[in-house]
């Protein structure tokens, strides 16, 4: 008996559970790369079709000829081409071919930089930065869970902060991008960190730290622009009556763009292209709407709650979903209107842009803890064992359906 408290004991110290997980992690890259979760469009090609686009050196066939036989399921999105051009050469001819990416740097610019002690030696090649690449998806996802996992222990436990951590290794949305060269990664650490942030400065506010947390949090708004952060910040600080506090957010916050912003126009001399502005209307459609068919305007309207509810459900594949509805009876009212909030503001930024794809699974903070609540409830009111197999059996499910190419039921991009 004593041996097996022993091995629990052990199985319960922090740095034993994030080990743990980062393994789990591991094992999750590795199988993605076999399994991956990718489509059948156009969007999607095979390793040898995509390579033909850039003349790979002898190194990437080397690499190719060895790893394609293995990854005969893998494709690369089309969207990975810009980011490897501009970290191959982070100069504004590099932006300019891909101007689609010019308002998103931070991506590129760290592959090219975890690049310059390879550049001492030799040219990285193509196959050099995607491998580059996959390495910070791995560290920044890494980081996420660390973020995750403390944060999550110090508001509910530490076995809601474990299996949270583990869904979110375990879910749809690291299964199919993690793999990829794709930003997704930093913008899910990119969330982590502000709420790391936000608990810090509560616990102990000061202007020092107020001003530092805003001017990194403003770095991070040039890997993707995911605006709901800021307007969550700000929205809490209107809550507490905080506006000073939001003002000086604000101000701060804004700089590392304009420091971007005036380095592209006025250094390099390039347009300064925002792609979700010049390709999707954000946020310049609804002064549209006034001059629409009032038909035009009430079906965008009465559609934007439906479609976010319908992404917000496919982002999570709906088990975790259903799973968080009976857990949020039990969640702390603090907690709920933190929560409440950053509903309000990741659906106030899918409404601008007119779409909701990746941003509505921004809310694995709350929902992996809320949907273990869920579980909890449904456990107590089964006997053990009975409950303990209750509670496996449902994180099974949740882990199969996540690991499963969810492009043949749905495209997981919109």
């Amino acid at each position: 008996m004593d041996y097996f408290l022993e091995i629990k004991n052990f199985f319960s110290k922090d740095k034993i559970l994030i080990i743990v997980l980062l393994f789990f992690l591991c094992f999750q890259f590795f199988f993605s790369f076999l399994f991956p979760s990718v489509g059948s469009t156009d969007n999607w090609l095979p390793i040898e079709k995509y390579v033909l686009k850039y003349s790979p050196d002898s190194l990437d066939n080397f690499l190719l000829a060895k790893i394609v036989p293995l990854l005969s399921s893998y494709k690369i999105n089309s969207d990975v081409g810009p980011y490897l051009e501009v970290a191959q050469n982070f100069s504004p001819e590099a932006f300019t071919q891909n101007r689609n990416i010019i308002n998103r740097p931070l991506y590129p610019l760290l592959i090219f930089l975890l690049s310059l002690p390879l550049r001492l030696f030799i040219e990285p090649s193509y196959g050099i930065l995607f491998g580059l690449a996959i390495l910070i998806n791995f560290i920044f996802i890494a980081g996420t869970l660390i973020l995750l996992f403390f944060i999550l222990k110090k508001f509910f436990s530490q076995k809601i902060a474990f299996f949270s951590t583990f869904l979110l290794i375990f879910s749809p949305f690291v299964h199919s991008y993690g793999v990829q060269v794709l930003p997704e990664m930093i913008t899910a650490f990119f969330v982590m960190l502000s709420f790391y942030f936000l608990k810090n400065y509560i616990d102990s506010p000061s202007i020092k730290k107020l001003v530092v947390f805003s001017f990194i949090l403003g770095i991070f708004i040039l890997n993707k622009m995911f605006f709901a952060i800021p307007l969550f910040i700000l929205l809490l600080s209107a809550f507490f009556k905080r506006i000073k506090e939001g003002a000086i957010f604000v101000l701060i916050f804004i700089i590392p763009f304009l420091f971007w912003y005036f380095w592209v126009k006025n250094i390099w001399q390039i347009n300064y292209f925002v792609n979700e502005i010049q390709n999707w209307n954000m946020g310049v459609w609804i002064f549209n709407i006034f001059n629409w068919p009032w038909q035009k305007t009430a079906q965008i309207l009465l559609g934007a709650i439906p479609e976010f509810v319908s992404t917000f459900c496919y982002s999570f594949l709906l088990v975790p979903v259903l799973l968080a509805i009976l857990g949020i009876k039990n969640l702390f009212p603090k907690i709920k209107t933190l929560f409440y909030l950053f509903v309000f503001s990741v659906f106030t930024l899918g409404f601008l842009v007119g779409f909701y794809y990746r941003h509505t699974f921004m809310f694995f903070p709350f929902i992996y803890p809320i949907s273990l609540l869920g579980i909890e409830r449904i456990s107590q009111k089964i006997k053990p064992p009975f409950s303990f197999f209750v509670f496996g059996l449902i994180i099974f499910i949740t882990l199969f359906i996540s690991e499963l190419n969810i492009y043949q039921f749905f495209s997981y991009d919109f």
